[in-house]
């Protein structure tokens, strides 16, 4: 009896596989159709491994990062919504926040995330982020990508530390002995002359050789063919009955496809009877039972979709992919079919009805060329969804797409004749709060559009997401809107009458909003009783709404005011308050606003080895911030430049630091900047240009009374402030700031002295040899087994080490001994 659905796996190639257990990466390359996805399906069968199986299908990184949340969904449920807030990691803050939740899976015995399909993604950025994985070796987690080519960063590199494995073609090929053997255990016998011309023919192709061992049982002979794709419809295709060939030709639209969706596609009941007979004598049709999908081989799709292309039927599948997809409510995928079949009018419905909350980048770039290739005629009568692209393009920073897109949009609402005078209307009312929205951070304008936009609307927004972050991501609403000198208690007042007209249009986005700004005022001028009553306001506003942007600020504001009151311990509860709330939250869209907070923090206590350092060398790109928060990260970073004494680069960013901050502008920014100049021309004894940006600062925040940003960095200022005393300028602000910094630097000495002092960073001997392992990513039954301890003196010597440093994972104990040039090697 013939056997043609036997796998066959030869010595040298399980030989070959073995290795794979051992090694953190695996990277499987070999052409298309040499046997690649099933030799490591079988591989690991013989194992008690788990597999996480993860197919790519395109280059898309968000396709790519929600099927990656969903797989390990799969082992704990609440990861996936974890992940998939947190969106792809493409900054060292976001990939550290995976690691943690990585770890915190504890796998219990090998599991291998296997990348099938890898060279589809062609993403620089994705063999990081798995470089990363593997670098911080997260126990019991290995990687195997399995590829027909490969340019993966880092490849050299992993491969010299031993953490690379490389399987190539040369593993998989089958030779003259191989194809005797192979065809044997299918039942056909083959001589050495036969074998030796297969090989010639195929170069030990498996593919190949299994569609010529099904040509062989039907004609008798072996023969070369003209095209692979010849044989594939003689051996495969024909095989099949019509009725088959119907249905899997038409499944060859999709990847792959569920039993559900082959239903729809199909529109009978036989489906399942149709699918399990296709599979059960088709090698190139497979079932997955962990994704419970089915999909077809690479080389019988290609076939397939020829044929559907020749039978005129691809843009009726493809609709009706697309009909199916948002029936689903997966809009993104939905799009791409009504892309494929030039649908625009759909494409433009889906936005309308999906109404996400926040486009990731990807996601923008796609909307932007769909809208681009979009008719005019189309366009011009889709008010709502080009409004709703007008909000995403102010959230990612577009504001030449905003400009252009808003200006059509508001031509075709005011020319649309089908448009009753009641929906005009509406539409306007939406038009306005946008409008209002876009001229951040111009109160009067903002509060006069919103005002409008109230009259207007009957009720509150419909395509403005009510959830939005009222704070961009700031830490400091008064640093939002203070754009002017001497006007802000003007911008205060205008704030506290023209934001409940805005928070009326959004359900109450922006509740506790006016009385944070009023907070930090009081905190600014000295007065901080006054500052913590009004902190408190803004808290029991903004918690009840949800307003948890507002809520961050009252908390770092909180911290400020705790210093200045000794309360150090507060500080600290502060701090993992905002952690386990974010977390609890599952939103990672705060997640740099408590990097920045510790960030500040750190760099006030001149503790800059705590810093990591994608957030002390942000010009790497590593950050992820709204266009309004550029400022506020340069007022924290400018102190981190000031601590690692690098006062030239202090310097020679002076004029972007300024530029960022006139752009809407942030006159907090500005002060701040010329504060920072001082500093660092006077730490170059550079006295003159130390006077003048000091003067240019003091101009700048005297008319308003802000003394605190001079009271904050006084370590640096106090002599040229008492320079500039001593002349009688600005007498008795400086009065008040020398005050002021007096508390604040005994305030920042007993810190240092309780929680920072320099002989609490001395490791004892047995604490840095354990730490030096774990920087390397030894786990801690490692690192015991090589010590010939316990693991639970590993576990509290390294609790001890994390108090002793101040940090809390091994990354950063990592960066730690690589910023103090301590070797990890033992």
């Amino acid at each position: 009896m013939l056997k043609t659905q036997n796998l066959h796996f030869t010595t040298k190639l399980l030989n070959k596989l073995s290795p794979i257990r051992e090694y953190p990466l695996t990277i499987v390359e070999a052409p298309m159709g040499y046997g690649k996805t099933t030799a490591i399906r079988h591989f690991h069968k013989a194992t008690d491994d788990q597999v996480l199986w993860l197919k790519i299908y395109d280059d898309s990184i968000d396709s790519f990062w929600d099927s990656f949340a969903r797989l390990l969904g799969e082992l704990k449920e609440e990861i996936y919504y974890e992940l998939s807030s947190l969106g792809f990691p493409d900054d060292s803050v976001s990939m550290r926040e995976v690691l943690r939740l990585l770890n915190n899976l504890k796998f219990s015995t090998k599991y291998f995330l296997v990348l099938d399909d890898y060279h589809l993604l062609k993403s620089p950025e994705v063999d990081l982020f798995l470089t990363m994985l593997i670098e911080n070796k997260i126990e019991n987690l290995h990687i195997v990508l399995i590829t027909r080519y490969t340019s993966f960063e880092k490849m050299e590199e992993l491969s010299l530390k031993g953490q690379l494995y490389h399987l190539t073609r040369e593993a998989f090929e089958l030779r003259e002995k191989d194809i005797t053997e192979y065809y044997q255990e299918c039942s056909v016998t083959i001589s050495q002359e036969q074998a030796r011309m297969l090989h010639s023919m195929t170069e030990g192709w498996i593919s190949a050789l299994y569609l010529m061992l099904l040509n062989f049982i039907e004609d008798g002979i072996l023969k070369p063919t003209d095209s692979i794709y010849k044989l594939i419809e003689k051996t495969v295709y024909k095989a099949l009955t019509s009725k088959q060939q119907d249905f899997i030709t038409r499944m060859s639209v999709f990847n792959h496809f569920s039993l559900r969706l082959a239903a729809f596609i199909w529109g009978k009941p036989d489906t399942a009877a149709m699918l399990d007979s296709i599979v059960r004598q088709n090698a190139f049709i497979a079932y997955d039972q962990q994704s419970k999908t089915y999909q077809i081989h690479s080389l019988f799709r290609n076939y397939l979709q020829e044929k559907l292309e020749e039978d005129g039927q691809q843009e009726i599948l493809t609709q009706k992919a697309a009909a199916w997809y948002l029936e689903q409510g997966e809009y993104t995928i939905a799009r791409q079919f009504l892309y494929a079949c030039g649908d625009f009018e759909q494409i433009l419905n889906s936005i309308e009805e999906e109404k996400a909350r926040l486009f990731t980048r990807q996601n923008m770039a796609t909307l932007r060329h769909y809208l681009d290739e979009c008719p005019e005629e189309i366009r011009s009568r889709h008010h709502y969804a080009l409004l709703i692209l007008c909000v995403h393009f102010l959230l990612h920073n577009e504001f030449a797409a905003f400009t252009n897109t808003f200006k059509e949009v508001a031509a075709n609402i005011g020319s649309d004749p089908s448009l009753t005078d009641k929906q005009r209307k509406t539409l306007y009312g939406e038009f306005e709060l946008i409008y209002g929205v876009s001229c951040f951070n111009n109160l009067n304008e903002m509060a006069a559009h919103f005002e409008k936009s109230r009259q207007l609307l009957t009720g509150s927004t419909s395509i403005y997401d009510l959830k939005s972050d009222w704070t961009h991501g700031s830490l400091s609403v008064l640093y939002l809107y203070h754009r002017e000198s001497g006007k802000l208690l003007d911008n205060i007042h205008t704030l506290k009458i023209g934001l409940p007209c805005y928070e009326s249009l959004t359900k109450g986005n922006g509740r506790g909003g006016s009385e944070m700004m009023a907070a930090e005022y009081h905190y600014n001028q000295g007065d901080f009783l006054s500052a913590e009553v009004a902190l408190n306001k803004a808290l029991h506003k903004a918690q009840p709404s949800d307003q948890w942007g507002i809520v961050l600020a009252a908390r770092f504001l909180q911290m400020r005011i705790d210093w200045m009151k000794g309360d150090f311990p507060h500080i600290f509860h502060l701090q993992s308050l905002m952690q386990e709330e974010m977390a609890s939250r599952i939103d990672y869209h705060y997640l740099h606003n408590l990097e920045l907070c510790q960030m500040y923090f750190y760099a006030q206590c001149d503790q800059k080895y705590k810093i990591p350092e994608s957030l002390a060398r942000p010009e790497r790109g590593e950050i992820r911030l709204l266009h309004a928060s550029f400022a506020m990260f340069n007022i924290i970073y400018g102190r981190v430049l000031l601590i690692n004494e690098h006062y030239t680069k202090l310097i020679g960013s002076g004029d972007y630091f300024l530029e960022t901050a006139g752009f809407y502008p942030n006159m907090l920014g500005v002060i701040y900047t010329h504060l920072y100049l001082a500093a660092g021309n006077a730490k170059l004894d550079r006295p003159a240009q130390a006077l003048e940006s000091l003067k240019k600062a003091l101009d700048i925040a005297m008319p308003d009374g802000l003394y605190m940003p001079f009271a904050e960095n006084s370590d640096y200022l106090r002599p040229i402030l008492k320079k500039l005393a001593a002349q009688g300028i600005y007498k008795t602000e400086l009065r008040n700031i020398l005050a002021l910094s007096k508390t604040y630097q005994n305030a920042r000495e007993k810190l240092k002295t309780k929680y920072f002092p320099e002989d609490k960073q001395s490791l004892t001997d047995r604490e840095k040899e354990i730490a030096l392992l774990a920087a390397q990513g030894l786990t801690n039954k490692a690192i015991a087994d090589k010590l010939f301890i316990s693991a639970n003196t590993v576990k509290s010597a390294l609790k001890s080490v994390y108090s002793k440093l101040s940090i809390n994972n091994r990354t950063l104990l990592k960066q730690h001994f690589e910023k103090i040039n301590i070797t990890s090697e033992v």
